[in-house]
């Protein structure tokens, strides 16, 4: 079983960008992160369980399933500035990861998390998990980012919902009541057109910093990042470089 996939190889890298998946989202979730990559950064995607690639395993309904797997597969990797990226349950799995490294003495540059409430904030839906398969489907509609024809292929949909139900266990039950301020750049970023998550919950990940706090509102809605992919891998390419070169200058040990 193999977490990290690799998206691109750099040339002699010198530092790490490390991609979670949104909910029901695989590598071909995160291919685009690759487009534009500077030379000399490695970019992995992390695949979960469940997916292309690992059907046969279990999709994961709690963070304590699969953050020390990740976690332990970051560490083997060689040590080099490292930036975790996640959209929406992404989000919440690269925080997860990013305070387990912290508290192992490992953190990260930078966290870039989009599409994702604080994670103090209380859930504000009803657990979508919970829902019958019209309501599921009814969800998926009003998030975007699944093609209509996907939410019309009935036998296809028969075979997502139970990843689906997962991720959205995983994802709705996350929270930590009092996040300890994570000591790294963390950039937030809100869709202006997404009625899921409130661009004050978002804004709301600056109590979980102790170093930089950057907020952005991008065009779209819950999945602007497929709207506007372009500016997300800058922003994520340009916080790497902000950091490595800030970490070089200082002599700071490397993530």
């Amino acid at each position: 079983m193999s977490w990290l996939h690799p998206l691109i190889r750099g040339t002699n890298p010198i530092g790490t960008i490390v991609a979670f998946p949104y909910g029901g989202g695989g590598l071909n979730a995160l291919n685009f992160l690759a487009k534009g990559v500077p030379p000399g950064l490695d970019v992995w995607g992390v695949l979960l369980p469940g997916r292309p690639g690992r059907w046969q395993e279990p999709a994961a309904t709690r963070m304590d399933q699969v953050v020390p797997p990740i976690v332990a597969t970051l560490k083997a990797l060689p040590r080099r500035p490292l930036v975790l990226a996640g959209h929406s349950l992404g989000a919440a799995i690269a925080h997860a990861v990013a305070e387990t490294l912290t508290r192992e003495g490992r953190p990260p540059l930078g966290l870039v998390v989009s599409g994702r409430r604080a994670p103090h904030l209380p859930p504000n839906r009803p657990p979508v998990w919970e829902l019958d398969d019209a309501g599921l489907d009814q969800e998926l509609r009003h998030l975007g980012g699944t093609p209509p024809e996907v939410l019309a292929d009935r036998d296809l949909m028969d075979l997502m919902r139970p990843l689906l139900r997962a991720d959205f266990t995983l994802s709705d039950s996350y929270r930590v009541a009092a996040p300890a301020p994570l000591p790294l750049d963390l950039v937030a970023l809100a869709g202006d057109a997404d009625t899921t998550v409130t661009v004050d919950e978002v804004a709301a990940w600056e109590t979980v910093q102790a170093h930089s706090f950057q907020r952005q509102t991008m065009k779209g809605g819950h999945f602007f990042i497929q709207e506007n992919p372009d500016d997300y891998v800058r922003l994520i390419h340009s916080l790497f470089l902000k950091n490595a070169l800030a970490a070089s200058s200082t002599g700071e040990p490397l993530s």
